[in-house]
Parts: structure tokens; C-alpha cells; sequence
């Protein structure tokens, strides 16, 4: 049976959809607002120190998504507890596997689902009594306290070091840890390794805000209207290192440009007018945890998951082991910190992508804002490309496509002029049905089996339409190779609109030379499709398993 060939489809946008959030999420107080820890900064020789010297006491780990043994070819996050007594091992773990399936419904990690492995920690705790007040020790194996009334919670400088330490020791490949303390109490803390309660009220928005802030990762600042701006949230780099913020007087060029417009995107001035600084959404985790995170950040996410660590280790360390699918992706500022400043003199124009080991998929952003790229050459192997890929590539001229991906998002060119690009590939490929559906320029590289507007061609297979456009019914027929010589065809015929929605479907097996198919206009919900131009779309396999495609356009003027 033909599959429905959604795949082929190049106009379906990949909607990301957060999960519904109860209306108590709404009351809940902000988290007050981003404040660096010293011993993120300061303890890096202490956190070093090997699990032997800290003799460190048994534990057990599980594994609450993915798959274990390919830990050194995803992007790794371990999940920890403090406070949890020997008694409350399965409360933590159940807990854990809970946050971890909300945490991939938030965009943009719903959409790396398969390159994501998620392990929880268990190490028992004497007690649940947490420290009350900055540095002060509970009796808890993190050591794990709270302060600024309760409403802030991180743990030790030596809780810092007992983490690194049994990660390093449990799960080596890691890239990120969260720490969950044992309360419902409404608190959070950003850190290296944040800090949040157990509180299920945002599902796992509580964690994620301040997951996002984690100078290991994506270190995004905060969003609230009430943030002193002028603080730089700790951070000795200034604002304008957050991916998040930028200052006013950037409003008409701000540094996420490209993605200007996208779901809300604009240049939000903090506090209403109060401040000299701007943010990307009014609407995005990072000022409320019962929203998702916005394209800016999300893009940053994407930046930290793909080279494998946040700026801190980008800039301090050089990366770490990462999916390695997001080759320059970066708002303007990073990307000139990477090459040489304004213009990226030192950034190549033509990119050639590697095909990294374990990974076939490319994130979100991929080549956001690499101005200079004008030539990307995508590897054989790769099966789609990721979501806004190449918004702000304002040079891009030549984009060499496999057949072997077969999900390209319209979007990927979003902000782009699609007739100064070329798509090179296969005839025949979705990359070809892309190109020639969508105004961009084709160029093929050989090989396939040609699907352009064969009802304007002269070649003897293909889609044939008796008239076209059409104002009653389309009759759409279907020369068939390999039904002339008796051999049994599936024949699969999908109609799509502009935008990607399936208008009407068949599916046959079809053994004469010809395969003719009538539809009424109609839509699924048996409506007249409105008038404009639609994709025709057929997939036919003979008994030995050869796959012809073919595809059209198709004019309705009723």
C-alpha cells in the first residue's frame, strides 16, 4: 500500500504547539529574577575533583528517555534530587520520568525528541530539611537551601562539586543536569546546574525557565517587565551577551532581525518604556513558565543542544561533544564574536556539512544569520532540514539538497527570496517537488525520474490532465510505466493546497496502461476547494518494488 506522501508534501509547516497549562499557572509569582551563583564562576577546580577523592556513595540511575547505550551520540541531560530519604527512591524517579516527558512537549525540544537521552540520579538524602539562607547547609546530600523568602532555592558550593562529581562518574557523556528539591513550594534558581522545586503547577515550566538560564547551556536572561536591566543579571559580559536582550537604541536592527515578525517576534521595550533595553516576545518562557520558549530562544536552545554546551564552554573551553547540527546559528553578535567581527570576514561562503556519527537530522536554526554563506552542501544521509534553517542567510545562493532528505519546511527559506536561489539534487526527489513547487531555481545533478509539470512536457509517462485548469471536476490520469507489460501497480494520487493541507486522496492498484482518477473538487470535509493553483502528487510501485514519482500543478477556476 502507498504510504500518503506527507513527506513529499513541501508546503506543511511543522507547527510546534506547547502543551494547555491550567489556569493556576497564570497566578503563580515569577521567579525572581536570574542572580549567578559565584561558584559557577569561581569553583570550577573544586567541581573537578574525581568521584574517588569525594567518595561518593552508591547510586542508582535509569534511564526516563532514549536510549542508554547511544549517550555518546545524542545530547545527554541527568536528572538529580536532594532530599529524597532512601525510603523515597521510587517518589523520585517517578517524578522524574513525569517532568521529563512535559519537558519535551516545550518547543523547541518536542522537535528532538530522537536526539535527546534524559537519565535520572538517585542518591539518598538523610532528610528533607533544606538550609534556609544563601550557603546554608541543610542535611541533605546536595545541600540544597532557600532564601529571598522562600522563593529562591540553589544548593551549595560543595553540592556544585558532589553533582559534577557523580555525573562524572554515572553518566560521563552528560551535557546538561537539572537538580529537583524535594518541596512543592513555589522556587526556582538558575545556575550551571539549575535549581527548582518539585512544584507541578507548570508542568515543566518551573525547571525549564530556569533550565534556560544555565550558563552551561543557553544562558538566556530574564524577561520580566519589573527586571533592573541595568544589573546585567551577573553576568560580567553585559546584556547584549544574552541571546534574549538588546539594547533599545538597536530597535530598527535588532541582532535576532531575522526572525522579526515570526510568531510574535518584535522589539519589546522592558518595563513599558522604563528601560533601555528590549526583549524578543511578550509572551515567552522566560517571563512566564506557563508559556513556550520564543524563536529567539528557542534558537539559542537549538545553538546549545547542536555544539553540545552553553556559552560559558563555547567561549571559555572551547564545545563539547554536541548532535553537531548547527553550524553557525547564533544571533548577529555571536556569530561576529566567531568571525572577526561585523560582516564575519573569517566566515566561509561556501559550507560543505559533515554527517556526524548517530545523527541524520538537522536542527532548528541550523545557519540562522551566517550573512556571508552563499554555497551549502548537505551530506547524503541526512533525511530533512530543520525548521527557519537558513532565516537571515541573506547571501545564500546554492543550497545542494540529497534525496535522502525528505522533509524540507517551506519556512527553512523564511525571509528569502526564492527565485535568487538554486536547489540542486535529484529529479525526482522531494528536494526536486520542493524547488519547482516553490519558485526556487532547480538544478539537477543527475539521476532520477523527471516529476516537473509533465503535463506540459512531452514525456510519455506522467500526470495528464484532459484539461487544465479546471472549473467542474479534474480528471487526472496516470501513465504507468510498467501497466502496459500486465505487472500490478500501486497507484497512490494526493492533491494538496498551497499550503500543504491534503485536498483529496486515492490510493489503487491499477494493471492498464493508463490509470485515470476523477476528483470533484471537493475537500475531505466535502466542500469545494477554493480557486487557485494545487499540487498533484502521484507514487506508484510496480510488484517489484521500483517507485515512480511524479508530480503537477493543477488550476482550479470555478
Amino acid at each position: 500500500m502507498i504510504k500518503k506522501l506527507t513527506k513529499l508534501s513541501v508546503f506543511v509547516l511543522l507547527l510546534i504547539t506547547a502543551a494547555a497549562t491550567a489556569d493556576a499557572v497564570n497566578r503563580m509569582p515569577p521567579i525572581p529574577p536570574l542572580i549567578i551563583p559565584p561558584q559557577i564562576d569561581n569553583a570550577e577546580p573544586q567541581r573537578q575533583r574525581s568521584a574517588e577523592q569525594r567518595n561518593i556513595p552508591a547510586s542508582e540511575v535509569r534511564t526516563v528517555h532514549g536510549d542508554r547505550a547511544r549517550d555518546s551520540e545524542r545530547w545527554v541531560l541527568t536528572i538529580l534530587g536532594d532530599g529524597f530519604t532512601a525510603g523515597q527512591q521510587n517518589t523520585f524517579f517517578d517524578f522524574a520520568e513525569w517532568w521529563a516527558q512535559e519537558f519535551l512537549k516545550l518547543t523547541p525540544f518536542n522537535d528532538y525528541k530522537d536526539m535527546i537521552n534524559i537519565h535520572a540520579i538517585f542518591v539518598a538524602s538523610a532528610s528533607s530539611d533544606f538550609g534556609s539562607g544563601w550557603q546554608v547547609a541543610g542535611n541533605t546530600y546536595f545541600q540544597g537551601f532557600f532564601f529571598n523568602n522562600n522563593r529562591q532555592c540553589y544548593f551549595t558550593s560543595e553540592g556544585y562539586a558532589r553533582a559534577d562529581a557523580l555525573i562524572g562518574r554515572d553518566v560521563p557523556h552528560n551535557n546538561q543536569a537539572v537538580l529537583f528539591l524535594n518541596s512543592t513550594r513555589w522556587a526556582g534558581g538558575g545556575g550551571g546546574i539549575p535549581v527548582s522545586t518539585m512544584s507541578r503547577l507548570a508542568g515543566a515550566g518551573l525547571q525549564a525557565h530556569e533550565f534556560g538560564h544555565s550558563p552551561r547551556f543557553s544562558f538566556l536572561a530574564d524577561e520580566y517587565d519589573w527586571v533592573d536591566m541595568h544589573a546585567n543579571a551577573g553576568n560580567p559580559l553585559g546584556n547584549e551577551f544574552f541571546a534574549n536582550r538588546t539594547a533599545w537604541s538597536n530597535q530598527n536592527n535588532p541582532k535576532w532581525s531575522a526572525l522579526l515578525g515570526i510568531d510574535g517576534v518584535v522589539v519589546d521595550r522592558f518595563g513599558g518604556g522604563g528601560t533601555n533595553w528590549a526583549r524578543p516576545h511578550r509572551n515567552c518562557m522566560m517571563r512566564e513558565t506557563d508559556k513556550d520558549f520564543c524563536h529567539v530562544c528557542a534558537a539559542a536552545i537549538s545553538r546549545a543542544i547542536a555544539v553540545g554546551a552553553g556559552p560559558e564552554r563555547q567561549h571559555q573551553q572551547g564545545p563539547a561533544k554536541g548532535t553537531g547540527w548547527s553550524f553557525f546559528g547564533g544571533d548577529r553578535r555571536e556569530l561576529e564574536r566567531e568571525h572577526g567581527g561585523a560582516g564575519l570576514p573569517n566566515a566561509p561562503t561556501s559550507i560543505t556539512m559533515p554527517m556526524p556519527a548517530g545523527v541524520n537530522r538537522m536542527l532548528n536554526y541550523a545557519f540562522w544569520g551566517h550573512t556571508r554563506v552563499q554555497t551549502v552542501i548537505l551530506p547524503n544521509g541526512l533525511v530533512n532540514i530543520g525548521q527557519f534553517a537558513f532565516v537571515g542567510c541573506s547571501a545564500l545562493e546554492t543550497v545542494e539538497i540529497p534525496a535522502s532528505i525528505t522533509e524540507i519546511p517551506l519556512n527553512a527559506f523564511h525571509g528569502l527570496t526564492r527565485g535568487n536561489i538554486t536547489i540542486r539534487g535529484t529529479n525526482g526527489s522531494a528536494a526536486h517537488t520542493f524547488a519547482t513547487t516553490n519558485g526556487f531555481k532547480w538544478e539537477s545533478t543527475g539521476g532520477g525520474t523527471s516529476i516537473t509539470n509533465l503535463e506540459r512536457s512531452n514525456n510519455r509517462y506522467g500526470i495528464k490532465f484532459a484539461i487544465n485548469p479546471v472549473s467542474e471536476q479534474a480528471e487526472i490520469s496516470v501513465v504507468l510505466p510498467d501497466a502496459s507489460t500486465g505487472s500490478a501497480t500501486e497507484v497512490g494520487v494526493v492533491i494538496y493546497d498551497m499550503v500543504g493541507n491534503v485536498v483529496f486522496e486515492e490510493k489503487a492498484t491499477n494493471r492498464t496502461p493508463v490509470c485515470r482518477v476523477i476528483w470533484d473538487l471537493r475537500n475531505p470535509a466535502g466542500r469545494f476547494v477554493a480557486n487557485g493553483t494545487y499540487l498533484v502528487v502521484v507514487e506508484a510501485k510496480n510488484i517489484n518494488g521500483r517507485i515512480y514519482r511524479y508530480s503537477a500543478r493543477l488550476g482550479v477556476n470555478r
